[in-house]
């Protein structure tokens, strides 16, 4: 029985954070940031970076991905968009379909920096470090989830002491 309980827990715990297996092939990396490749000195590190594409350019051999950079979770895909950890470019060889790789969506790379390319966002001029990208990692798109109000007559806590018309108790529904 104990040896049952073991196997169950070992195989729930396994299943929690799984790097999917192109990523996992590009270990070991660099911890460099783009914000730090930014300052020089990184050209030909190993590195694991992930973010929200901005814009796909394809070129003649190879796609460009300008991306903004997000710290990556123990599953190497990119948190919330709450802090950039700086933008960079990324460039795979061979064509990648704008129309599924487009603005908004979580990719992670891993490759080595080349170079620092200046580029200007709006009026303003950025340092974007290059990246050659070997492994490109399209994260797949997340539903939206909307509330669909609904009303449960078996759990009301104000029963019967006054009807309410409408829900309060929205359950999410996947469109």
């Amino acid at each position: 029985m104990l040896r049952i309980f073991l196997l169950c827990t070992v195989l729930a715990l396994s299943a929690c954070a799984t790097i999917p297996a192109d990523l996992k092939s590009a270990e070991p990396f660099s911890l460099t940031t783009p914000q730090q490749a930014q300052l020089g000195d990184s050209e030909g590190e190993w590195v694991r970076w992930g973010g929200i594409i901005i814009t796909v350019t394809p070129q003649n051999d190879q796609t460009c991905f300008e991306v903004m950079g997000l710290l990556l979770d123990r599953n190497a895909e990119p948190r919330s968009a709450d802090h950039s950890i700086g933008r960079f470019i990324a460039c795979a060889k061979g064509f990648y379909e704008p129309m599924e790789y487009t603005a908004g969506r979580s990719i992670t790379f891993a490759g080595s920096i080349v170079s620092l390319q200046q580029q200007k966002i709006g009026d303003y001029e950025y340092t974007f470090p290059r990246l050659n990208a070997e492994i490109v990692h399209l994260w797949p798109k997340i539903p939206d989830i909307i509330y669909v109000p609904t009303y449960d007559p078996f759990w009301d806590p104000y029963w019967p002491y006054y009807y309410r018309p409408y829900p309060y108790y929205p359950r999410p529904h996947r469109r």
